[in-house]
């Protein structure tokens, strides 16, 4: 019996590996861009830590979770119910009502009759605060990139920089 659950798990192991994009890797073999996309995903995780640092950043100064963060800009981006919310956060119900609960106890956001959720004046300037404080804790890091490095991040991601954002009530 214990043999048979065993050749069990091992075919279901063996569909595993046949599907999707795993079926397609192993029929593939790597091509001329594989250090390409190496780099691209060494430099998505190192966006990633990064985020999670400026994220740190402004919970130290705002006293906000990166969650609520995400909530007060998307509310302060386009009022919305919290199933919206949710939907647009990608979170279940369970877990934005007590974030958006917490913005409302805050000050920075207020709900209408019809449970439409608003950025209040605070709310507003929240948000610029929040994003100041990332620019300025990003421009803190970049001043620890060497030259090159300065020189070669624009191509590397493919943009221009500007700094046209305004922050008008930070």
């Amino acid at each position: 019996m214990v043999t048979l659950h065993m050749n069990v798990n091992l075919q279901r192991d063996d569909d595993a590996t046949e599907s999707g994009i795993l079926r397609l890797l192993k029929r593939e073999g790597p091509t001329e861009n594989v250090s390409i996309a190496v780099a691209i995903l060494d430099h998505i995780e190192q966006a990633g830590q990064m985020r999670a640092i400026l994220d740190c950043a402004v919970d130290d100064v705002l006293d906000l979770r990166a969650s609520q963060v995400s909530a007060l800009k998307e509310i302060a981006s386009s009022p919305c119910t919290i199933e919206e919310l949710a939907d647009r956060l990608g979170l279940i119900m369970a877990a934005a009502q007590p974030t958006v609960d917490s913005l409302v106890d805050l000050g920075y956001v207020v709900a209408t009759g019809s449970d439409v959720y608003y950025a209040t004046e605070a709310g507003l300037a929240t948000v610029d605060r929040a994003d100041a404080i990332r620019y300025r804790s990003a421009d803190l890091a970049s001043g620890q990139l060497t030259a090159e490095q300065r020189a070669e991040l624009p191509a590397l991601l493919g943009v221009g920089f500007s700094s046209a954002r305004q922050l008008r009530r930070a």
